[in-house]
């Protein structure tokens, strides 16, 4: 047998090299793009999720005023303010203050590997010039900072808005034409 016959019966070692420098390329692209689609699917869950509680929580404001006796004027209860909030339901049996439980099923907040809260949430509720029976309401859902800062919202995830009007009146109410004694009809 000649050299020249077995060299080119098979791959020489600088062949081998490239091919296996080759692969490790490829397998490397696979995994940081199955790296990067891992934490898009995790970011988009937390955008979703945070749109549904933000909806809730509308939801649930909407449904205090509308077809009942509440005036409007008790929206103004549920603002935040300029803090967050790691509650993320309107419901008073879960946001007493007390015994607040952001980890309650109607809250669904999801505690964190350092034990803090998931997500913050922030209720603005702002009065409307010249309707004294709406209010505007702006609902914003964050990822939290990090374990290091818990209370501090990171990424905002969703934020919604609305006007929420009553037919119930800011005042007492009031009989029209004179007032009725008894004995007159």
């Amino acid at each position: 047998m000649s050299v020249k016959k077995l060299s080119q019966a098979g791959f020489n070692l600088v062949e081998l090299m490239i091919a296996v420098g080759i692969l490790a390329g490829l397998s490397s692209a696979v995994m940081m793009a199955r790296s990067y689609m891992a934490k898009q699917t995790v970011s988009t869950n937390d955008k979703a999720y945070a749109t549904q509680k933000a909806i809730q929580m509308f939801e649930e404001l909407k449904a205090l005023v509308n077809g009942s006796e509440n005036s409007v004027n008790v929206l103004d209860n549920y603002s935040d303010g300029t803090n967050y909030n790691p509650i993320l339901t309107t419901d008073t049996t879960v946001n007493n203050g007390v015994t607040a439980n952001a980890g309650n099923a109607l809250s669904g907040n999801k505690p964190t590997q350092g034990g803090a809260w998931r997500y913050l949430r922030q209720i603005q509720v702002n009065h409307v010039a010249n309707d004294a029976y709406t209010r505007q309401i702006i609902i914003k859902v964050w990822l939290y900072q990090s374990d290091a800062n818990p209370t501090l919202p990171g990424t905002l995830l969703s934020e919604i808005g609305g006007n929420l009007r009553t037919i119930a009146s800011t005042f007492p109410p009031h009989t029209g034409h004179g007032c009725l004694r008894a004995g007159h009809q």
